[in-house]
């Protein structure tokens, strides 16, 4: 637990404090109840001394997360760029290829059903 500066908290605080290590000291309360009836008094106090005193990075570490940051927003883009010219590519060679096939698509035969008939009469003879 991080430690909280006794003089500064409030009057009372502070004898509930006194009151719960005579209790420990004496062998009313467990530690870990004393623990909890500790943290229970300090809660508040560890929260408003957490928020006031929040961590910043350093200087180089706030560069380093910008240019990293800037990276990931460069390569984004440039992913998108190639994926869109891959669309691109792969439309103009569908609508190519779908001329190639129209101009080289197999004509149906206009015998097919003659030949069934040619068979038919060779077994009728």
């Amino acid at each position: 637990m991080p430690d909280i500066e006794i003089a500064q908290l409030p009057q009372e605080i502070r004898e509930k404090l006194a009151e719960l290590e005579l209790e420990l000291s004496e062998g009313d309360i467990t530690q870990k109840g004393y623990d909890k009836k500790r943290n229970a008094l300090l809660g508040p106090f560890l929260k408003l001394q957490a928020s006031s005193s929040q961590p910043t990075a350093s200087p180089s570490t706030r560069a380093h997360r910008r240019h990293q940051r800037r990276l990931t927003r460069d390569e984004n883009r440039f992913h998108s760029e190639i994926r869109a010219e891959a669309v691109q590519a792969a439309l103009k060679e569908y609508s190519t290829r779908n001329d190639l096939e129209a101009a080289l698509a197999p004509l149906r035969r206009r015998g097919t059903n003659s030949s069934i008939g040619r068979e038919e009469k060779k077994y009728s003879r």
